[in-house]
């Protein structure tokens, strides 16, 4: 069943880029096991592909502001074609490493899938300044413990 949601979801998402096509040359960074591109001088981290167990998401990588973990159809339309050239999952999707993951104050959105089939996840803390949640907690078969902010 995950596979056939999985082939269907592979299935939509390409013919969402087809439809719209990404913008030219979405320059895409690497730095400390994340996978990032910078928009409206902002950061947007795409995956993270490192094998830390606790993992605690930076506010701000070279300088600029971390405002979202993940990927949207409608939002990221224009970088989705090159981010499945380079990439295996979207935000921490799949990482057989990340047993906690601690989410700083100001990232204010999580894009879809960002914590799917990750079988070790134990720990999500969110921090404050959280105002969209799309991921997926789907085959986290180990997740105990989610604290949300008293602002959500």
């Amino acid at each position: 069943m995950k596979r056939i949601i999985s082939i269907i979801l592979t299935i939509l998402v390409m013919t969402y880029v087809a439809v719209f096509p990404a913008s030219a040359d979405v320059k895409m960074y690497r730095k400390n096991g994340y996978l990032y591109t910078i928009k409206d001088k902002e950061v947007l981290l795409i995956n993270y592909y490192g094998k830390e167990s606790n993992v605690k998401v930076p506010s701000k990588i070279d300088g600029k502001k971390v405002y979202k973990i993940g990927l949207d159809y409608e939002d990221d339309s224009d970088i989705l074609e090159e981010y499945y050239e380079d990439a295996t999952g979207l935000g921490f999707s799949r990482n057989k490493y990340v047993k906690k993951i601690t989410i700083p104050d100001g990232i204010s959105k999580l894009g879809l899938f960002v914590f799917e089939d990750c079988k070790n996840l134990n720990t999500v803390v969110f921090g404050k300044g959280i105002t969209q949640i799309g991921g997926d907690f789907g085959g986290c078969t180990k997740l105990k413990n989610v604290t949300l902010p008293s602002t959500l």
